[in-house]
């Protein structure tokens, strides 16, 4: 199965505080997740379509590569380390429930991975208002709030406890 992504799970440990022996089968589910449902209902299926598109064949113009490194990555990054440290590093076995990989406290793990994505969500949505002209496809399928369906007035962080 190709993934068609906008990084490799290498790039998200590198960007991340994941460590580099979390197993790529323990990250994969949470990358998935992030890229079907969330990042295109923060970009709009327009964009995300165009960008992912783009990333996948090598075409990226000039607009889309600013956008992808300068912002994407690291939003893209965060939020898996956030569904990661959620849930994903959490293993049950005949003794209960076991942690995998890494040693620190995983709530504090989570809120740095939280509040890291949050902030490149408002830089990123930022960029792409200050430079609307390069991004007609935005404007197309989003209304900025990554649960539309529940609320109108959601206000908080897009990660839900």
């Amino acid at each position: 199965m190709t993934n068609n992504w906008v990084m490799t799970l290498t790039e998200v440990r590198e960007r991340t505080n994941i460590a580099n022996n979390v197993h790529d089968n323990t990250l994969t589910p949470h990358m998935r997740q992030v890229h079907l449902k969330r990042l295109t209902r923060i970009l709009g299926k327009a964009l995300y379509d165009e960008i992912v598109d783009q990333v996948t064949n090598e075409t990226l113009t000039s607009a889309n590569n600013t956008l992808l490194e300068d912002y994407l990555k690291d939003l893209t990054a965060w939020l898996v380390a956030t569904q990661y440290h959620k849930t994903g590093h959490l293993r049950s076995g005949e003794k209960g429930v076991n942690k995998e990989g890494e040693h620190q406290d995983s709530l504090a793990l989570y809120y740095i991975a939280v509040s890291s994505f949050d902030t490149w969500k408002e830089d990123m949505l930022n960029f792409i208002d200050k430079n609307i002209a390069d991004y007609p496809s935005y404007n197309l399928t989003t209304d900025h709030e990554i649960y539309p369906k529940d609320t109108s007035k959601y206000n908080g962080s897009d990660i839900i406890l």
